[in-house]
């Protein structure tokens, strides 16, 4: 309650003060808040218009990067899908790898022959490919350490894994002692024999390879390809300092992701601050036009309520001379609009209250003028009578008669003159 009154009174005082203001100062007030105001209202509603503009096509970019990014991960994997398919459909190779090889069995050299053109083939094929190795329980084939490998070299968990798959293609992203990460794709051979698999083809190829399939589209994001567990098997980023999706910081980031059908997912983490820079830029912009604007509107509006003001300081200060009881007011022309009415008016009033006051003036004058000549005809007669009598007494006084005779005689002519 305090507080709603203290806003309150401070509103009045506010009011009140502005009241207390001189026009000019008010209409000044009054236009550069009606200049102002929308520009900035503009200014605002621009720069949401243009961020939320920015953003939904930042989305529908990134959307569309996310899916030829899949499209080129699963062209990828497929290709890589057809040479497994390829060795797994091979009854040749099959027939190699379950023969059981006595201690004098040349066979075996056939067996390493058409191995290893099978693998040197497709190695030379696919460039990109860092290995091709079968892995076999068969120990009466020899081990080249190259294509032929044992199953007891492979980790339990990889190789639960491969084989609860049935068949199907399982991926893996190992690491290396020099730090590079390789991506395994992994498959039982158990073609024609489900039950019984008759090895382990795994196929490895470097992270690199992903790696140059994102990063033309890492520009102002970072983009991420992790696995079903959420391990990030490569990114887009230099550093390539996170290793799980749960240690990126999606604070201020625009989280976008879209899985591939073997259960892998792209991540873009798509950074607000670059996302809006062009907001802000074209903002920057506008808002500095805007100023030019406000700008030149205070001038205008200076000018403006300055000119529009200044006869009415003229008038004003017209009525405070009338105020002061002078009546000459000039006649320099002030248009025809409300003011200059005024003017007009004032300026007649002034010329009927000179008039009016100089008519009172001359029949002011002139009673008194009358007056006193009434006094003075009534003074008179009585003046001269009292100077012959006073005349009259000293004559007697000094016996003179002849003096006293030619007083009374006077002043008898006078009574009976008219």
């Amino acid at each position: 309650m305090n507080i709603a009154t203290n806003i309150y009174n401070s509103l009045r005082g506010l009011m009140r003060r502005l009241g207390n203001q001189r026009l000019k100062s008010k209409l000044f007030l009054v236009y550069l808040l009606v200049t102002i105001l929308p520009i900035l209202s503009l200014v605002v509603f621009s720069y949401q218009l243009v961020r939320d503009q920015l953003i939904r096509q930042a989305e529908v970019n990134v959307n569309s990067t996310i899916d030829q990014i899949n499209i080129n991960v699963l062209n990828r994997l497929d290709t890589y899908s057809q040479i497994s398919t390829l060795i797994y459909l091979d009854n040749l190779l099959r027939n190699y790898l379950l023969h059981t090889y006595g201690p004098d069995d040349l066979f075996y050299l056939d067996a390493y022959d058409y191995i290893n053109q099978t693998l040197y083939k497709m190695m030379a094929m696919y460039p990109n490919l860092t290995s091709i190795s079968i892995y076999t329980d068969n120990r009466t084939i020899r081990s080249d350490g190259l294509f032929i490998r044992y199953t007891e070299d492979l980790p339990d968990d990889m190789k639960r894994k491969i084989m609860a798959a049935e068949g199907k293609i399982t991926s893996f992203v190992t690491t290396s002692e020099d730090g590079a990460d390789t991506i395994t794709l992994a498959r039982a051979l158990n073609y024609l024999s489900l039950n019984y698999p008759y090895g382990i083809l795994l196929i490895e190829f470097s992270e690199r390879e992903l790696y140059s399939l994102i990063v033309k589209e890492s520009n102002n994001k970072s983009i991420f390809i992790a696995d079903e567990q959420g391990a990030i098997i490569t990114s887009g980023r230099q550093d390539r300092q996170f290793r799980h999706l749960s240690e990126l910081e999606t604070a201020g980031n625009k989280v976008m992701a879209k899985k591939l059908p073997n259960g892998w997912q792209t991540v873009v983490l798509l950074s607000y601050d670059e996302l809006l820079r062009e907001a802000r830029t074209a903002s920057a912009k506008m808002l500095i036009a805007s100023l030019a604007c406000v700008a030149a509107a205070v001038v205008l509006i200076y000018v403006t309520s300055r000119f529009m003001t200044k006869r009415i300081e003229i008038l004003f200060q017209a009525i405070r001379k009338v105020e002061r009881g002078s009546f000459d007011l000039g006649s320099q022309s002030m248009g025809e609009d409300e003011i200059g009415q005024l003017w007009f008016a004032l300026n007649k009033m002034a010329y009927r209250m000179k008039e009016l006051i100089q008519d009172v003036y001359t029949k002011e004058a002139a009673r008194n003028e009358a007056e006193m000549t009434s006094l003075q005809a009534q003074i008179s007669p009585h003046f001269l009578y009292n100077t012959l009598a006073s005349i009259s007494s000293l004559a007697l006084r000094y016996h003179n008669p002849l003096v006293h005779q030619m007083a009374d005689d006077l002043a008898r002519f006078y009574r009976i003159s008219p």
